[in-house]
């Protein structure tokens, strides 16, 4: 059940994400946001369009006078990021692709007002990575092949 850890079997969501002592089922991966080298200036990889700040705000006050304050970062932008899932069965799938297409709903910035998320794609793919030894005339070089097939699109 949803939420309900037992001394021998962790709920669903500790299964995927993991919990003190066990490690989670999923890896994230994204695109940098920046990634320069210093000595050329110029980037390494596809750098996406992502806007990243802190605002600040006033805590507490006292006779006008501000006593202390935090700061709350904020990113905006358009960017993309893969979940591997391949450790993950139906019922834990499911469960991450409906928080994914949910996603909208959680977080501060969409309940304090300050914008929102919207899902442009989501894709389950199917992703076969195989190496193979390729001859180089007088050594081996070791080649990596991916392929991918979409399984579904949102």
């Amino acid at each position: 059940m949803l939420g309900t850890c037992k001394k021998d079997e962790e709920c669903i969501i500790h299964q995927i994400f993991g919990s003190k002592g066990h490690e989670g089922l999923i890896s994230v991966y994204a695109e940098p946001i920046s990634s320069i080298i210093h000595k050329s200036a110029q980037p390494q990889s596809k750098i996406q369009n992502v806007h990243i700040a802190t605002e600040n705000r006033v805590c507490i006050s006292f006779d006008g006078t501000s006593i202390q304050d935090f700061g709350e970062r904020y990113f905006s932008g358009a960017f993309s990021f893969e979940i591997d899932v391949t450790r993950c069965n139906n019922e834990q799938l499911g469960l991450l692709i409906e928080a994914v297409l949910n996603l909208e709903k959680l977080g501060r910035g969409y309940n304090s007002g300050y914008g929102h998320i919207q899902i442009k794609q989501l894709q389950l793919l199917e992703r076969t990575e195989m190496r193979k030894l390729v001859w180089k005339g007088d050594y081996f070089r070791v080649e990596e092949e991916i392929a991918e097939k979409i399984k579904s699109a949102i």
